[in-house]
């Protein structure tokens, strides 16, 4: 196994393939479906300063922040 500089091991996107072709759409786990498992994600990793990558799998607008605006397009986007 590799070793990183920041100790972070990167790990498979969940859902699918190592690609995440809705993310800027709303869906936080990759399983190409936005919907209430991405709302929760959103929910439980909201952050406006210092977010780590964990956090910012909710970052759906690409901003380094999980806020209200992300959750503007999760909610424009769910169920599709």
């Amino acid at each position: 196994e590799p070793q990183w500089s920041c100790g972070v091991v990167p790990t498979a996107t969940p859902g699918g393939g190592g690609s995440c072709t809705k993310k800027a759409q709303g869906d936080a786990n990759c399983d190409g479906f936005i919907d209430g498992a991405d709302y929760v994600s959103w929910l439980n990793r909201q952050c406006t300063t210092g977010c780590s990558a964990t956090n910012l799998v909710a970052d759906f607008n690409g901003d380094s922040r999980v806020d209200d605006a992300d959750y503007t397009i999760w909610f424009n986007n769910r169920q599709q």
